[in-house]
């Protein structure tokens, strides 16, 4: 199976930072390229053959400028699903990936239909919002490192996947403290002070 080598010898854009999912919403799956604030691409209809380091050897980081990937692992059905997640340093990347991979034919099916990589932008973009997604869902309670993301410093050497989720702050919803000001705490002092009685 021959697979599609996508040149970098473009320049790419300067990085951008993580947009929002609504950002995302209008982007159509099939034929329009990737708006300049995206940098988070899906790819979906992956063989479930196709491990994290497979891909990772499909796609080399530093050749496509690729900062993170992640096969989610289906633990029930003991298999990767048939879709990963991409980050790329720029949009350009982005785009110029989702070219050379978008429809590309990987086999037939038994019934004979061709079997193709769909590959449009993904509903978290950028890879501090893909980690803090996946932390709000309990990535850490993966025990095996195999089932982690990939993640890559601006030289595309790999990070520890586990360190980078222990450096984020915890959120609001995993139970932090919301931050006062001493104008919130004179607002619950006053509060308080109607409650008791004389």
């Amino acid at each position: 199976m021959a697979m599609p080598y996508v040149d970098d010898t473009l320049a790419d854009a300067a990085a951008v930072g993580p947009a929002t999912s609504a950002d995302s919403a209008w982007v159509d799956e099939q034929n329009l390229a990737i708006p300049a604030s995206l940098t988070t691409l899906k790819v979906d209809n992956l063989p479930s053959t196709w491990s994290q380091n497979f891909l990772l050897e499909v796609w080399p980081p530093e050749a496509n400028s690729i900062n993170y990937v992640y096969v989610p692992f289906n633990l029930r059905q003991r298999r990767t699903t048939h879709y990963a997640f991409l980050n790329f340093t720029s949009s350009g990347s982005a785009e110029r990936f989702r070219l050379a991979w978008h429809e590309h034919q990987f086999g037939v099916s038994s019934t004979g239909r061709e079997l193709l990589l769909k590959v449009s932008a993904a509903p978290v973009q950028g890879v501090e919002e893909s980690i803090r997604h996946l932390k709000a869902r309990n990535i850490e309670g993966v025990l095996y490192d195999k089932y982690l993301p990939a993640v890559f410093d601006p030289h595309f050497r790999r990070l520890i996947f586990r360190d980078l989720v222990a450096a984020l702050p915890p959120s609001q919803a995993q139970g932090a403290q919301p931050q006062t000001t001493s104008a919130d705490e004179g607002v619950c002092e006053a509060r308080q002070s109607k409650r008791r009685v004389p």
